[in-house]
């Protein structure tokens, strides 16, 4: 058979064309195996290992969800042991009042805030490229578990925060169901209710409690008069402990004859502050205590 010569050196030609075009895929196909091994361990390098948190809510939930060695500052609150559930891991932290100033030299990457507390640090650092996750406020145990994904996510910590969501809703199902509910007035030292809408009343709901703060005119957050309290005759009154003297003039209204006189009928309670200032798994144990609570004689 003739062969041609032309055909043949076009054919080895192609077939080391085609050779040298499949090394070079293999090469290609080598070097991204390459990068994308290098790239895997910096995965847990990504990870935050200088943390500030700004206010005493985030400050609980970042105890909660990582080491001390990679906080690098908590707030001033953190401490208190009357208003933290955090105070005796916070002591030996670093602590900041939500200042640009005092954050920055910290060199944090990554600043943990809310809407209310630093705003304009928030915005000063974010100009700097430093990152700041803003966590909502929560409404309800729903949203302290979005909370709770939403910082598992940020700090690399999913299956702690995933450990806490089960364990709070573990909990919260285990308390006893009240039989008939009590009309509850939470009253704050400044004259304000909680009603609708607000954590607080999620914990009243879930602890088997009426909240009558909608029955006074109130929507979310307002003021109730003590002559309504008064005339509403609540089943229990619910203050926060962290008032209990007549330090200030907001204070003082706690010991007003008027609520002295509603208080001489009605259960009364003085609820742990840290427990439910932030809401948190935490807030599960207000929720027990509640509804321990029985109607009085």
């Amino acid at each position: 058979m003739f062969k041609n010569p032309l055909w043949m050196g076009r054919s080895g030609r192609r077939h080391q064309a085609l050779r040298r075009a499949f090394n070079g895929r293999m090469q290609i196909a080598a070097f991204f195996l390459a990068l994308l091994t290098a790239i895997a361990p910096s995965a847990q390098a990504l990870r935050p290992e200088r943390i500030v948190s700004t206010n005493l809510c985030t400050d609980q939930l970042l105890l909660r969800l990582v080491e001390p060695a990679r906080i690098a500052a908590v707030s001033n609150l953190a401490a208190d042991p009357v208003l933290s559930t955090v105070a005796d891991q916070a002591r030996a932290i670093a602590k900041n009042g939500a200042r640009a100033e005092e954050i920055v030299p910290l060199k944090p990457d990554l600043v943990l805030a809310n809407a209310w507390t630093g705003a304009k640090a928030n915005h000063f650092l974010k100009g700097l490229g430093i990152e700041v996750l803003v966590v909502p406020d929560p409404s309800s145990f729903k949203d302290v578990e979005a909370n709770l994904q939403l910082l598992g996510r940020a700090l690399k910590e999913e299956d702690r925060a995933q450990a806490l969501i089960q364990t709070m809703w573990r909990e919260l199902g285990s308390i006893p169901k009240r039989g008939q509910p009590l009309r509850t007035l939470i009253y704050e030292p400044i004259g304000y209710s909680p009603s609708r809408g607000t954590f607080s009343d999620d914990v009243l709901a879930r602890a088997g409690l009426t909240n009558i703060a909608p029955e006074l005119g109130v929507t979310n957050y307002g003021a109730v008069s003590l002559e309504r309290v008064v005339l509403a005759k609540p089943d229990l009154l619910i203050f926060d402990d962290h008032a209990p003297s007549a330090a200030s003039r907001a204070q003082a209204l706690l010991h007003h004859p008027a609520l002295k006189t509603v208080a001489a009928k009605a259960q009364v309670d003085w609820m742990p502050a840290k427990l439910w200032l932030c809401a948190g798994p935490w807030s599960v144990e207000a929720v027990a205590r509640l509804a321990r609570i029985e109607r009085r004689p």
